[in-house]
């Protein structure tokens, strides 16, 4: 029986309303700790979205002045309980939230907010997050996340492949490692160009559009994605 293949997108506008109305940072949980009411927010976000516990890619990113979607940051998550789209999407508000509160109040507001929080946690002999800091601000201004599932058949070779064919075609601004690859023939490689039509199908529904996903290949070179 053939998986079927599942992709969704939210906005991030529900959390930045939250943050919006509670603007003190969230403190710096130890394992175990009981979660904050941010982190109860970000993940009541993805429940609502139905963002499945299963592996597979997401984007990060927004739309700029002129209508054109900016990627801003590309992920994977592979097959498993503790690593999957869910989770990982959890993990990253919680560990990143710094981009939530900045695009709400500013990035000097959040960052001087962040590193009055670690000082004081430095002189009580805790670790220290303020190098993170600056990590945490690149996802500023996301709008919108979109999302798409991986098959099961996939090693996590094949997701990783997959990553790497998405940051060349996406040119998301805060991918660090852009390894050199055949992007042409990865790109019209059928283990890899569904999901990058699962991806720019969302891109389409967020703008309202009626689209087919089974469009071309020429067609998909049309819409409307720029990293600048």
């Amino acid at each position: 029986m053939e998986e079927k293949q599942e992709s969704g997108h939210f906005s991030l506008f529900p959390l930045f309303g939250f943050v919006a109305e509670h603007p003190a940072l969230p403190p710096i949980l130890n394992k175990g700790e009981k979660s904050t009411p941010y982190q109860a927010a970000a993940v009541e976000l993805l429940k609502k979205a139905k963002v499945p516990q299963k592996g597979g890619w997401y984007v990060w990113g927004k739309f700029n002045d002129a209508g054109y979607y900016v990627p801003i940051y590309v992920g994977m998550a592979s097959l498993g309980k503790t690593s999957n789209l869910f989770v990982r999407l959890r993990e990253e508000f919680r560990n990143e939230y710094l981009a939530v509160f900045a695009t709400v109040y500013g990035r000097y507001w959040a960052s001087t907010a962040a590193k009055k929080i670690y000082k004081e946690r430095v002189k009580r002999g805790k670790k220290d997050y303020s190098d993170e800091i600056e990590r945490s601000l690149r996802k500023t201004d996301t709008h919108f996340v979109m999302w798409t599932t991986a098959p099961t058949w996939m090693t996590k070779k094949d997701i990783e492949r997959v990553e790497t064919t998405l940051i060349n075609v996406f040119r998301p601004g805060f991918n660090m490692k852009r390894p050199k690859i055949d992007v042409k023939a990865l790109y019209e490689d059928p283990k890899v160009h569904p999901f990058i039509v699962a991806l720019e199908y969302e891109i389409g529904k967020i703008l309202g559009e009626k689209l087919n996903r089974t469009y071309n290949k020429e067609e998909i070179s049309t819409r409307p994605f720029k990293n600048s």
